[in-house]
């Protein structure tokens, strides 16, 4: 069976969530660019035990945000399905 819908794409990782989110938004990539600025500034400036807070600090950061990324999408995902299924049932 040749899997080509949206979902199998989903599923079996040809599509990947999020890949291009931010990519050509001068925003979040003006963003990126001072957070990566700032984050080695303090880097620079902090000695190695602060350093090493600080490094725990960024990776929770960074799960935190895939957290809610993924809720997100969860939510909007729902929320795409409940307004298909509305749109689809108005016509019956």
């Amino acid at each position: 069976m040749k899997m080509t819908g949206a979902i199998d794409k989903l599923w079996s990782g040809d599509i990947v969530v999020g890949e291009k989110c931010g990519v050509g938004d001068p925003e979040i990539e003006k963003t990126a660019m001072l957070l990566e600025k700032h984050k080695e500034m303090l880097t620079r400036e902090l000695e190695d035990q602060q350093r090493e807070v600080f490094e725990k600090y960024i990776d929770y950061m960074e799960e935190y945000m895939q957290l809610v990324s993924r809720n997100a999408f969860r939510e909007g995902f729902c929320l795409a399905g409940k307004l298909v299924s509305e749109a689809l049932l108005k016509d019956i």
